[in-house]
């Protein structure tokens, strides 16, 4: 018996799941007859199930009452029990997935969210944000002039925290469900950043770099396709000469403006690469030139164990490649790039020679889905872009000839 309202329970009706709700019948002290609803419509941020009931006179009131509060449910207006702020749930989020990120990507969550998510923003509550909140918020990062690819790092992290707040029950609907964030007319015309180098130019760089102490290190990260952590985290311990391949164990990532050694950035990280012969000659190089740095420190030499370290054994920073080929780039008066076009222009240039399978190759460059590899690092080389001419008149010919024997035959040439 429920003691509040009186009524005693009676068999329920379980033909609807969770999510469409329940009716069933139940009886008064004095022995009317009503009918009871309730529905399930997820779970607070404390984990308390969120379950809207009431009672009605008849069956029908039950069903409108029920199916009202569904409708509601789905145009996010249902009050939510436990009121949180956007700037709440982020953190709450952030402690959620901070297990299964490496601390690089916290870090650069940290920074975009900090950067780029307003205070108003993050001081609302999380159940009162609508479409167009997020709209005006696009555009202001717009009138910053932040380009289509930022905007959409800003919005995926921002819908990644909406749909774990409505799995979870804190919001009905999902404002960013729908949203679409995409490069200006003003981006378009300008143009995106080439990302990849042209043979003549790879050529170029390298003629250039010769000699360099971190030329070995660039050319690796061309030859294989390597993240720019990976390739300075490289170890003799990872090169087989004999076999020609390379393991790749750990990297050297970024903490603030700290160089340190840690995992790989995913599962899939962890492999191993086939090298080829010339880019053994330049590792062979790498230990030679290695070899006499340390003679020359002695006792101050810091033995690492790494392939491509600085002139007294210590672990390379980062940033001292890319500055690197800014450095080369700006001196040869070619457009600057950064490390990791390197990596976009072995994927490129191994897709663009058929050689090796998309999916193959994902699994070497360490990509999770092979649809990466194929829509985001493939692009095209200017060679490719060069389409043969089209004679308009030998395909008339061909066609009208092909016409002209199936008259005669009767059967498709």
């Amino acid at each position: 018996m429920n003691e509040k309202e009186g009524t005693i329970k009676t068999k329920r009706n379980r033909k609807r799941g969770n999510a469409d709700g329940s009716i069933w019948k139940v009886s008064t002290k004095q022995g009317a007859v009503r009918w009871r609803w309730a529905v399930t419509l997820g779970h607070d941020a404390a984990g308390k199930q969120i379950r809207p009931t009431g009672t009605s006179r008849t069956k029908g009131e039950a069903e409108l009452a029920l199916r009202d509060i569904l409708t509601r449910k789905g145009n996010g207006e249902v009050a939510m029990p436990q009121d949180v702020t956007l700037d709440a749930f982020i953190l709450k989020w952030k402690e959620e997935k901070r297990p299964y990120i490496a601390a690089s990507t916290a870090e650069q969550r940290e920074i975009y969210i900090r950067a780029y998510v307003p205070t108003e923003l993050g001081a609302m509550k999380i159940q009162a944000i609508r479409l167009q909140h997020l709209k005006a918020l696009d555009q202001s990062l717009i009138a910053r002039e932040l380009s289509g690819n930022t905007r959409r790092k800003v919005f995926s992290l921002l819908k990644s925290v909406l749909v774990m707040a409505l799995s979870e029950g804190v919001i009905a609907v999902n404002p960013a469900a729908s949203l679409e964030i995409r490069a200006t007319l003003a981006e378009q015309q300008r143009g995106s950043k080439k990302k990849i180098l042209e043979p003549d130019e790879i050529r170029r760089f390298f003629d250039h770099a010769a000699g360099h102490p971190f030329y070995p290190p660039i050319y690796t990260m061309f030859s294989l396709g390597l993240r720019r952590g990976e390739a300075l985290g490289l170890r003799w311990t990872d090169v087989d000469f004999k076999k020609r391949t390379i393991r790749i164990e750990q990297q050297v990532r970024l903490v603030g403006n700290r160089a340190e050694l840690s995992v790989p950035k995913t599962i899939n990280a962890k492999r191993t690469i086939s090298f080829s012969d010339d880019l053994a000659r330049v590792l062979e190089v790498q230990r030679e030139q290695q070899n006499g740095w340390r003679d020359r420190c002695e006792s101050a030499w810091r033995e690492t164990g790494l392939v491509f370290t600085t002139q007294i054994g210590t672990m390379v920073h980062p940033k001292h490649i890319n500055n690197t080929c800014y450095t080369l780039c700006r001196q040869l008066g070619m457009p600057p790039f950064s490390s990791h076009t390197g990596r976009y222009t072995h994927i490129s240039a191994r897709l663009s020679r058929q050689e090796i399978s998309v999916e193959m190759l994902a699994a070497t460059v360490g990509h999770k889905d092979s649809k990466i590899t194929q829509e985001v690092y493939r692009h095209l080389f200017d060679s490719e872009r060069q389409a043969p001419a089209f004679d308009l008149s030998s395909f008339m010919t061909e066609t009208s000839t092909d016409n002209l024997n199936e008259e005669e035959t009767g059967e498709p040439s």
